[in-house]
């Protein structure tokens, strides 16, 4: 269980996108953990490489955030 405290304006309809980035990620890294285990580095380096991916989206899912809106006065 992931617990991600973040205001409205960062986490502002991101949950479903980052449930699914959080899967591929633990999903990849085992992979990869299975494969370095097994001594097939290709295919760990594939699923090494599809992490990274998936932590850079996670990056950026996390640090962005929605414009501020000011209401009309």
């Amino acid at each position: 269980t992931f617990e991600v405290e973040a205001s409205s304006r960062r986490i502002n309809g991101k949950e479903l996108a980052l449930k699914t980035v959080f899967r591929s990620l633990t999903v990849n890294l085992i992979l990869n953990k299975f494969f370095v285990s097994r001594n097939m580095t290709d295919l760990a380096a594939k699923y090494d490489a599809m992490a990274l991916s998936d932590v850079q989206s996670l990056n950026k899912l996390l640090f962005e955030k929605m414009p501020p809106s000011y209401s009309a006065v």
